[in-house]
């Protein structure tokens, strides 16, 4: 990307660096070699300073980060990487401002590793060989933009965003947002406008309930059926088997309400963790196929989970929930 000039501090900058490492998945950054409590992981905070704070380096906000000060760029990439450690999330290097008075850089930003989205055409590309790599960048905000005050001759923090990825244990696309999706993909709108919009009316992206990541799987599930349709000069299928992918299963709801939907049962097996059980295995086979009822199916599954004490796994309730889909 070429140089690009900004007007910065009533000073002429150059911006450059931006966004390091885009196209490299395997730039996420852990920090695994960062170790220790809040106070020593990172001593270029004076005491004075952590209690007048009074928090923890994990509950730090907007407000407190600009109390902090350093002396280099090397001291303020050393904390945000200890931030992120406590927070659990990587970090990327993304832009970088110089003056183009004398060279010196005066601006960093560092963002969350999962900021940003892959572009479209790399996901669609006609002549891919390989299967493409797990999508990782899912459009969190979370950044730190440190700058350098030649007054003082110290590094502050100028703009700080919380990394809101990690605020959410549990997302899903709700059944009127994907209405509303399926209708503006039909209406020929783009996945990032389509975030965009959901993003403006619920306030802010912690209010949207998904990410961009979210959006893209569902787009791209939809894409897919559409594809199968157009391949079979416009028949529907009356029955679908796909693993347990639940893009693809709110996608089928979506496009194909009238087909029934089944998992195949080579991913379901993969998911069943006593399946190298052959007493398990045997009761198993008997719930997918030999059941003609569903009085016959209830008692041979209780019979199942109770004999090998699975009632409580998260695996054994998420296959009963999909039963309909198997049995």
């Amino acid at each position: 990307m070429a140089n690009q000039e900004i007007e910065f501090a009533d000073k002429k900058l150059e911006i450059i660096n931006r966004n390091e490492d885009e196209d490299n998945d395997n730039s996420d950054s852990d920090n695994d070699d960062l170790i220790g409590d809040d106070k020593t992981i990172n001593n270029s905070i004076s005491e004075e300073v952590w209690d007048i704070i009074g928090k923890e380096l994990k509950d730090f906000d907007e407000s407190d980060m600009k109390m902090l000060k350093w002396a280099s760029i090397e001291e303020c990439i050393e904390f945000c990487y200890t931030y992120a450690k406590v927070k659990g999330f990587g970090v990327r290097k993304g832009t970088s401002v110089k003056s183009r008075t004398d060279g010196r850089l005066i601006l960093k930003i560092l963002v969350c590793h999962k900021q940003g989205v892959r572009c479209e055409k790399w996901n669609n590309l006609p002549t891919r060989r390989r299967v493409a790599k797990p999508i990782s960048r899912v459009g969190c905000l979370a950044r730190i933009q440190f700058k350098y005050h030649e007054q003082y001759k110290i590094w502050k923090v100028q703009k700080f965003h919380a990394n809101i990825i990690m605020k959410w244990s549990f997302r899903k696309i709700s059944d009127t947002d994907q209405v509303k999706i399926s209708n503006m993909h039909n209406s020929g709108i783009a996945p990032n406008r389509m975030m965009r919009s959901f993003v403006n009316e619920a306030g802010s992206l912690e209010n949207v309930g998904f990410i961009q990541k979210d959006l893209y799987n569902f787009v791209d599930k939809i894409k897919v059926l559409e594809q199968l349709i157009a391949a079979e000069d416009g028949y529907k299928p009356l029955t679908v088997i796909t693993d347990r992918d639940k893009a693809m299963a709110n996608a089928i709801s979506k496009v194909l309400p009238e087909a029934k939907h089944r998992l195949w049962l080579w991913h379901l097996l993969r998911n069943v963790k006593l399946y190298d059980n052959i007493k398990f295995r045997e009761g198993f086979m008997k719930c997918v196929d030999k059941c003609r009822s569903q009085t016959d199916f209830e008692k041979a599954w209780k019979e199942l989970i109770c004999k090998h004490d699975c009632q409580d796994k998260k695996w054994a309730k998420d296959l009963y929930e999909d039963k309909e889909k198997w049995a």
